[in-house]
């Protein structure tokens, strides 16, 4: 039986049909007077969400997401372990998501302010399993409860399922749902307490099961971890033995470390890394910001997640920052210190400066820089086995604004740190030759075009070879 244009059901069928309405484009679509409208509206009840006020309220047609109901608590827990209802995530028919929050939340509601998403709320997007640790989660899921064995492939009541079911102890500061809430209430933190006996344990462990867990992102081998006096750590690890490709990796984790102690010695705020050789194996243990003692937590999210949402360049972390504050959504001092990064991880050859790797705190209305992680010479990185050893091409110099000067400091800055490596007699024969050999380049094309610089060692045939080039 065809409905009738001015029921309750007809009304409902059209915003589920097409989204989110304003109360014109409904009478335009029903054939309705507005009084016929409001009517059929206050009779809809809780079936429909609204949004705005006046004549700009918009309609939305409820949907159930994830198998949880229509509407979900988003929980914050702030850096003393306290928790806070931040916001109501509910679902919009035909398959969009709005999040509810106060006036006070402005980046909460998203580019244009209204809380309305196509998809999950970018606020959630970095909480989907993913990199090495996401594959193992994925795969504990689906041997046990029959999941999707690829979170990337996840779309979004999946991934909003896994939150509302495991997202305790996700990257950041966001619980959604209360069965989430109460898994963090309970949990308590398995304390590292040998290192020597522990972190082999964890290893064997996380590669063997892939029990759901903190799902931070990234594709090198790693775990989780509670260390009493420290606080929550992400570690690394290597593979064991004295094979090229385990050398090389053990040589990158190191390399890792001297990286952060570089910056952290120039006043950038990096992660605090320790790192330990344990049974053929280097473990590189990174202190959480994102964590505070054993229950606080802070905010975190992605350059990506914040660039999709308010810019959609996902370009440079240098391009992202800077359409990022030319919107005013990020200050100009977090601008200024990604550039400053984003030319440093140039100098020595990060290959990995994807925009999942800057993280973003909110501060405000907007956004500031967390600590920087992840920083090494990625493009020395062993690929299906084999040991690549690219010719090494310093960044291009711009002329432009501040462009020579900042390409001056992150090169004195980057010959630095390959020197650091070259004295390192952890390292391998091999990586410390090739470090020598990046300080000399270095050093040569910084003397190409800023003249001679004492700095560092540079040889003479490390110059000509450089200016030849040129």
């Amino acid at each position: 039986m065809a409905l009738r244009n001015d029921s309750v059901e007809a009304v409902l069928a059209a915003l589920e049909r097409r989204g989110w309405m304003r109360a014109a484009a409904l009478c335009e679509a029903l054939g309705l007077s507005q009084p016929t409208l409001s009517r059929r509206l206050r009779r809809a009840g809780a079936a429909i969400l609204r949004a705005g006020a006046g004549p700009r309220t918009r309609y939305a047609a409820r949907r159930d997401y994830a198998g949880a109901g229509s509407a979900q608590p988003l929980y914050a827990v702030d850096e003393a372990g306290r928790v806070v209802h931040l916001a109501t995530l509910h679902g919009v028919a035909p398959n969009g998501f709005y999040l509810e929050a106060g006036d006070q939340s402005a980046w909460l509601l998203g580019n244009g302010g209204r809380g309305a998403y196509d998809d999950l709320p970018y606020v959630l997007q970095d909480l989907r399993p993913q990199g090495f640790l996401g594959r193992e989660i994925g795969r504990w899921l689906a041997d046990r409860f029959d999941w999707p064995g690829d979170p990337r492939q996840w779309d979004a009541d999946t991934v909003a399922r896994f939150l509302l079911s495991y997202g305790d102890d996700v990257p950041g500061n966001l619980l959604l749902g209360d069965e989430a809430l109460a898994r963090f209430e309970r949990r308590r933190p398995s304390s590292v307490e040998d290192r020597a006996r522990d972190y082999p344990a964890l290893v064997e462990r996380i590669l063997g099961e892939g029990e759901p867990g903190s799902s931070a992102g990234g594709e090198q081998p790693k775990f989780a971890a509670f260390v009493p006096d420290i606080g929550h750590v992400l570690v690394k690890f290597s593979p064991a033995g004295d094979s090229s490709e385990a050398r090389r990796w053990q040589d990158l984790l190191v390399a890792e470390w001297h990286a952060l102690e570089c910056l952290r010695a120039r006043e950038l705020a990096a992660a605090t890394a320790r790192l330990y050789d344990i049974e053929g194996r280097i473990y590189l243990e990174v202190e959480r910001f994102d964590r505070v003692g054993s229950r606080g937590r802070r905010p975190n999210l992605s350059l990506e997640a914040v660039d999709v949402e308010f810019v959609g360049s996902l370009r440079s972390w240098t391009e992202s920052a800077q359409r990022l504050h030319e919107t005013g959504w990020l200050d100009s001092d977090s601008l200024e210190r990604i550039r400053w990064l984003d030319l440093f991880g140039a100098w020595i050859e990060n290959a990995d400066r994807h925009p999942g790797n800057i993280s973003l705190m909110p501060a405000n209305d907007g956004f500031v820089l967390h600590p920087v992680y992840d920083m090494l010479p990625m493009a020395h990185a062993p690929v299906r086995g084999e040991i690549r050893e690219p010719v090494f091409r310093p960044p291009v110099a711009s002329r432009l604004g501040d462009g020579m000067s900042l390409w001056q400091s992150t090169g004195e800055a980057a010959a630095t740190y390959w020197q650091r490596l070259a004295d390192d007699e952890r390292l391998s024969p091999a990586f410390r030759a090739l470090s020598r050999d990046r300080r000399d380049g270095i050093q040569a094309a910084l003397s190409a075009l800023m003249g001679p610089w004492p700095g560092l060692r540079c040889s003479e045939s490390a110059r000509a070879k450089w200016s030849t080039k040129q």
